[in-house]
């Protein structure tokens, strides 16, 4: 009996940690179709919408809802993912975390005005925000759902 106990506890803990290592927001992800993103960036040649599922880094999330993140693109550079009509939030502690998102890649043109609230969002300061002072033609994405591990 004292066996069986043990068993299901150990069971019990394991389900725990496994549940814990990773959390879904959003649809469905299938984490098997998942590319990276110097996979996503080489079939955007010529596109300006994709639908995909990608693993990345977070770099950073926003602080204000947690409605969007930047991953890294492996460059040195930083792709916006927008949660699509802000249907879900993410967790704000997220950065440093990877993440496997789908939905829609697309080059997009994002407004100085939206930079600059996205910057304050990320907590940036004043000063740097008055910097900003042209719009930015990127690649963008629009997740309907997320996997952080």
């Amino acid at each position: 009996m004292k066996k069986i106990i043990c068993l299901f506890v150990l069971l019990g803990c394991f389900s725990i940690i496994t549940s814990a290592q990773s959390k879904a927001y959003g649809k469905k992800v299938d984490e098997k179709k998942a590319i990276t993103m110097a996979v996503l960036t080489q079939s955007m040649a010529g596109k300006t919408e994709l639908p995909a599922t990608v693993k990345a880094k977070v770099s950073s999330v926003c602080q204000a809802e947690g409605c969007w993140m930047k991953v890294d693109n492996g460059n040195g550079t930083t792709m916006m993912v927008r949660m699509k009509d802000h249907k879900f939030v993410l967790p704000k502690n997220v950065a440093g975390k990877t993440a496997v998102f789908t939905g829609k890649a697309t080059l997009k043109t994002t407004s100085v005005e939206m930079l600059k609230h996205y910057a304050e969002d990320e907590g940036k300061s004043p000063e740097f925000t008055a910097t900003i002072k042209e719009p930015k033609t990127e690649l963008a994405f629009d997740a309907t759902g997320v996997i952080i591990k």
